[in-house]
């Protein structure tokens, strides 16, 4: 259903995501069929990722500390992605947290909303990176997702 509607009408889907952050495609981002060759998806939804965390966490995610790892990742390809296509990637955290995770969907498309090439689903997970091994979400990470969600 998710996957339909992205495909069908992409700004009905992109409509609840506030985060987005523009991309730029290089040349090297190309396979042999001249679109982004499938991996590059993955780092697009990691940059998505970071610029979401850093624009919004206070504090910032600690790379000695407290910070969120990806547990689970699911992305569909929906449709190419060619050198002179716009893209940007969009971010949002959906509302259900448990106490060490939550669930992050992203999808890349066209600034204007227009179309969507991919969306994916993330589980990510409060992890400390000094200690290796996962941790409860700080509060006041949750809550200032919280607030910037509603």
């Amino acid at each position: 259903m998710r996957r339909e509607l992205a495909r069908e009408h992409p700004a009905e889907y992109l409509a609840p995501f506030r985060c987005l952050y523009s991309l730029q495609i290089r040349f090297s981002d190309l396979d042999r069929l001249g679109h982004v060759n499938n991996s590059v998806h993955q780092q697009f939804f990691d940059l998505g990722r970071l610029h979401y965390f850093e624009d919004l966490l206070s504090p910032r995610p600690n790379w000695d500390g407290a910070i969120v790892i990806i547990a689970h990742l699911s992305i569909d390809f929906l449709q190419p992605i060619f050198l002179e296509s716009r893209v940007a990637v969009f971010t949002r955290v959906l509302p259900e947290f448990g106490e060490k995770s939550f669930v992050m969907e992203q999808a890349i498309g066209a600034p204007d909303r227009s179309q969507i090439y991919s969306i994916a689903e993330s589980l990510m997970v409060g992890y400390h990176a000094r200690e290796l091994h996962s941790i409860p979400l700080p509060q006041n990470w949750v809550e200032q997702i919280m607030n910037y969600e509603k």
